[in-house]
């Protein structure tokens, strides 16, 4: 019998396997896909608690800008040492705030007042410290001496003699000579740079009993740091305040910054003679837990 007669059944469970691992295998790579666009557009991963010294550099120049306002208003220079050493300890805290400084010159980035005052806190921490290079010329932004104010003297006119009267003789009356000073009306200072946009409030069992702060641009929506912002409650031993300033945690956001409540206490939250003053936020327990409620309070430029 020749052999083309013979019937050899095919092998189709090899056949079937392979098919089947192909589509597997597109399978998998379009969930990898698929995962991959939803982390990047739909849910893309929050950093949080992120070290100074793992920032980007233009995140760390903003940094240790917020460290040098927070110098400016606590003139603790132990604390200000402790906070630049979190961006690089290997390197000298004193010699980073001048690096900083001549970096933000070079860039450019000096654009406002503001931008000036700050410069000028970041040079105070340095400036009187020995052994640090300073590698761009830093006396532009030398504070100036304010001008001396010299108050004329008015010059006084002595009224000419009177006619004297034959049928009586007046009586003098003395001259006033001193000086009058000029009263200076000094103008109020401006208010209402900022409003309070919206205070909500939350519970929490990870987050209880804090106070969230944000101050952002009304035009861009952008978040502005090293804005101070002051906490104020009363106790038994009268009012009591605590000033800080938003960018401090720059993982939170630039125009972020908080404040720990104690249970009990009635607190309202300012930014010092540039806005209104929020509502009474109680710290309350708001769950069977004793959980304290948390508020966030948004600041917005006008």
């Amino acid at each position: 019998m020749s052999d083309d007669l013979i019937y050899e059944p095919k092998n189709t469970g090899s056949l079937r396997a392979l098919t089947f691992g192909l589509v597997a295998l597109l399978a998998l790579l379009g969930g990898i896909v698929l995962g991959a666009l939803y982390a990047r557009d739909v849910s893309p991963v929050v950093e949080q608690n992120i070290r100074p010294d793992q920032l980007r550099e233009a995140d760390q120049q903003d940094y240790i800008l917020a460290i040098a306002l927070d110098y400016a208003q606590q003139q603790d220079l132990d604390r200000t040492y402790d906070l630049l050493a979190e961006v690089d300890p290997r390197r000298d805290p004193f010699q980073i705030a001048a690096d900083t400084a001549c970096s933000i010159v070079r860039a450019g980035r000096i654009q406002t007042s503001a931008d000036i005052d700050a410069v000028r806190h970041l040079i105070s921490i340095f400036e009187f410290q020995p052994d640090v290079e300073v590698s761009c010329d830093l006396n532009v932004f030398a504070t100036s001496i304010p001008p001396t104010i010299i108050t004329p003297t008015p010059s006084v006119t002595v009224p000419p003699s009177p006619t004297p009267v034959a049928t009586k003789t007046p009586t003098p009356q003395p001259i006033d000579l001193t000086p009058q000073v000029p009263t200076v009306e000094r103008p109020t200072p401006q208010t209402g740079e900022f409003e309070v946009l919206q205070t909500s409030q939350f519970c929490n069992p990870n987050n209880s009993g804090v106070i969230e702060i944000r101050v952002r641009e009304a035009n861009t929506g952008n978040e502005i740091s090293g804005v101070q912002v002051m906490v104020f409650w009363n106790t038994s031993r009268g009012r009591e305040e605590q000033v800080f300033y938003t960018g401090l945690k720059p993982n939170r956001g630039e125009g972020y910054a908080d404040f720990t409540m104690s249970a009990g206490l009635i607190y309202q939250v300012t930014i010092p003679g540039r806005s209104d003053t929020t509502d009474r936020l109680e710290a309350v327990p708001c769950d069977a837990d004793g959980t304290l409620r948390s508020y966030q309070v948004l600041f917005q430029s006008q």
